[in-house]
């Protein structure tokens, strides 16, 4: 037990002989005296500076410690530092009788006997008997019936505190059951013939924000999300300046193109200055632009309405950006027009064709995420019976798993009841002392070996 401090025996004292004859300890109740005459040689010392009492026992452990007598279990072990029983002087200062009156416990429950010893200020036993061939202890002794007492106010004491941890411990368990019960009810069942029984979940998953196009509307998704960004970037076309076109980095409806394709003089008989897969490009630009600009308002509206927050691809508000070499041709472009100059077939042109190109390359890529979405929509829908199926065995398990702790937890419940009935009953066989002998008895020579 914590604090234990074991000792040895004392060293053999000098003077083992008359002295031993001049000390008396008796008991009564609860009381130990110890008496001395003045011819004790030690009774300057015994006057000044009493003695203390102690009790010395061996632990079921075997170690064997000496006790401090507070009376409060786990109240520590002896070393140098404890204060041990004070005794009192009833008869005033001088007086040769001390009284101790003995706790009803002790720290600890001795395996064996309970022995009592006084213990000087420096260390050294008090003998309380001569030494002989046949004798060697001579400092401690026994007081049976308080040693009972004592003994049984530990037993109980130790029968109580083992009554109310399997009480907690029962509880405990009662308490965790509980819990899982309410865990396993939200899991699907309490047997494992319900848990089989847990439907699949629905696994509905959130919203991408995306609507899926049909095989057949791919195409034209895609040119409606590009002419909308081309609108949006054209909204105030109109007001703008040729110059504000030019210098722009974004593509431009293809009246703008148009516009910037008039600087340039026509080939002989009108011809186009664009190559033919230029006018190709620009011809199906305009189509687009005809077309589904008109429809880009309601086409936001249908997306929005069907509860999607985005377009097919990208968002509501996007642009078609241009190359910084359209830029830089358009700068050129205007400071020729401003200089008066002719203007350069070459910079026309190339401006003309990044807007074609951004446009083509939108329409391109547009359709790929479009097919993309549907693609891995379609292949979830066509997997979500497994998934589904793959989610209600996992919850399947879980459930079973719980039962199988359930069934664990119960079957420990009933082994807490037999240690608590057990541990009740140790306490209730445990009998009241007897009183202690109210007759004054001398104990010096009750020998005592712990």
């Amino acid at each position: 037990m914590a604090g234990l401090a074991g000792i040895s025996a004392p060293s053999p004292l000098p003077a083992q002989g008359r002295e031993t004859l001049e000390t008396k300890v008796s008991v009564r109740g609860d009381r130990v005296l110890l008496e001395w005459s003045d011819k004790h040689p030690w009774d300057a010392i015994l006057l000044s500076n009493a003695p203390v009492l102690l009790a010395e026992y061996r632990l079921p452990t075997g170690q064997v410690g000496l006790d401090c007598m507070t009376g409060v279990a786990g109240g520590g072990y002896a070393g140098r530092g404890c204060a041990g029983l004070q005794g009192t002087r009833d008869r005033g200062p001088r007086s040769r009788l001390l009284t101790y009156t003995l706790p009803r416990s002790l720290s600890g429950v001795p395996a064996g006997n309970a022995c009592l010893l006084f213990r000087m200020g420096d260390q050294r036993l008090l003998p309380l008997r001569r030494l002989d061939r046949d004798r060697t202890e001579t400092a401690r002794f026994r007081y049976p019936e308080w040693e009972a007492i004592a003994r049984g106010d530990g037993d109980s004491k130790v029968a109580a505190r083992r009554v109310e941890e399997a009480r907690r411990a029962l509880k405990a368990k009662q308490e965790e059951l509980a819990a899982l019960e309410q865990e396993q009810l939200r899991r699907g069942g309490a047997s494992r013939a319900s848990c089989e029984a847990i439907p699949a979940p629905s696994l509905e998953e959130e919203s991408s924000g995306r609507p899926i196009a049909e095989a057949a509307e791919i195409d034209v998704v895609a040119r409606q999300v590009c002419v909308m960004r081309v609108l949006n970037a054209g909204q105030n076309v109109a007001r703008q300046t040729l110059a504000d076109h030019l210098v722009s980095n974004k593509v431009l409806p293809p009246s703008v193109l148009d516009t910037v394709l008039a600087l340039l003089p026509r080939g002989s008989g009108g011809a186009s200055p664009l190559a033919p897969d230029r006018q190709a490009e620009l011809a199906i630009f305009k189509r687009d632009y005809a077309r589904l600009a008109p429809n880009v308002a309601r086409y936001r509206g249908d997306v929005l309405q069907a509860g999607y927050t985005e377009p097919h691809f990208g968002t509501f508000v996007d642009s078609l950006r241009l190359q910084s070499i359209s830029r830089a041709g358009g700068n050129t472009i205007l400071s020729e027009l401003r200089q008066r100059k002719p203007v350069t077939a070459e910079f026309v042109l190339g401006w003309v064709g990044t807007h074609l190109e951004a446009y083509t390359r939108c329409v391109d890529d547009g359709r790929a995420q479009v097919t993309t979405t549907r693609t891995t929509t379609l292949e979830l829908e066509q997997r979500r019976p497994i998934l589904r199926e793959a989610a209600r065995q996992a919850l399947v398990k879980s459930c079973q798993a719980g039962t199988e702790r359930l069934e664990a937890v119960r079957g420990q419940l009933g082994p807490l009841e037999l240690q608590l009935a057990a541990a009740e009953r140790a306490l209730a066989d445990i009998r009241p002392p007897v009183a202690l002998p109210d007759r004054t008895r001398e104990v010096n020579q009750d020998v005592c070996v712990p």
